[in-house]
C-alpha cells in the first residue's frame, strides 16, 4: 500500500522517538555496552565495513527480527557517540559469503541509527540526520582556513585516517582548542555516518560513503542542501 510522504515522515519520527525512549532506558539503567576503546581505533575500508562491524557490534541479521542494542563506540571528553540497533533499511550487494557468515536466510539488514550526547543528561540525546550534519559543517568551517574541513573530511571517506589523527594533522596549532574539540567532534560523528552509508550501500557494487563524500563537495562549492538533494539520495 502506497504512503503519502507526510504519513511515512510521521511513522519514522514515531519510531525514532521510541528508539530514543529505549535508549534513554538502558541509559539510566547502566545497560549500554562500551566498546569504545575498540570502535575508537576502527576506520575500515569502504567495502571491509560491513563485515568488520559485524563481527564486534553483530549488526546484521534478519529484517525486524534483531535484538535491541546500544554500543558506546566513541568517547571524547563528555561527548559520546552510539549506534542503536536496529532500524530497517535492507543491506545491498549482499555477496554469498556474507549469506553464510551471517547465517539468515530471506531479508537481511545491517542498518543502525547513530546518536550522540554531549554532557549526562541522556533526553539530550540527538540523531544527526544528513541535515544537521551540514549545518553543523557550515558552522564550523567559518572558524577555519577556507577548504580545509572539506580536506579533513576527505581524509576520513577517501583516505580513512580517524578523526583524532585528521585533526592533529591538519589543526594543531593553527585553531583554538575550542575549534579543535569541535572539529573532531564533528568528524568523529561523521565517522559512523560514512560507516552506516558503506554498510548499507556495500562497494564495490554501490557506492557508499563516496555519495557523502559528493555531498559535502557540493556543500564545499556552494550548493544548498536542497539542491544536494535533488542531485544525490542518501
Amino acid at each position: 500500500m502506497f504512503l503519502p510522504k507526510k504519513t511515512k515522515k510521521r511513522e519514522r519520527e514515531a519510531l525514532l522517538e521510541a528508539y530514543k525512549r529505549k535508549m534513554i532506558e538502558k541509559y539510566v539503567n547502566n545497560e549500554i555496552i562500551d566498546l569504545a576503546i575498540i570502535c575508537s581505533s576502527l576506520m575500515p575500508s569502504a567495502d571491509k565495513a560491513r563485515e568488520i562491524l559485524h563481527k564486534i557490534l553483530n549488526i546484521c541479521g534478519p529484517k525486524s527480527k534483531r535484538e535491541f542494542k546500544v554500543y558506546l563506540v566513541e568517547k571524547i571528553d563528555g561527548f559520546k557517540v552510539f549506534i542503536q540497533i536496529p532500524d530497517s533499511k535492507t543491506a545491498y550487494g549482499l555477496t554469498k559469503r556474507e549469506r553464510q557468515l551471517y547465517g539468515v536466510e530471506g531479508e537481511i539488514t545491517c542498518d543502525f541509527n547513530v546518536w550522540f550526547l554531549e554532557g549526562e543528561n541522556p533526553e539530550e540525546l540527538i540523531l544527526p540526520t544528513h541535515d544537521f550534519m551540514f549545518n553543523w559543517y557550515d558552522k564550523l568551517r567559518k572558524n577555519i582556513a577556507k577548504g580545509l574541513l572539506f580536506t579533513m573530511v576527505e581524509a576520513l571517506i577517501r583516505k580513512r585516517i580517524n578523526p583524532s589523527n585528521i585533526v592533529k594533522t591538519f589543526l594543531s596549532g593553527k585553531v583554538s582548542k575550542e575549534i579543535l574539540y569541535e572539529a573532531e567532534k564533528f568528524l568523529t560523528t561523521l565517522k559512523w555516518i560514512v560507516l552506516q552509508e558503506d554498510v548499507n550501500y556495500k562497494p564495490p557494487r554501490y557506492m557508499g560513503s563516496k555519495y557523502t563524500l559528493a555531498a559535502y563537495a557540493l556543500l564545499e562549492m556552494g550548493f544548498t542542501q536542497q539542491e544536494i538533494r535533488r542531485l544525490i539520495r542518501f
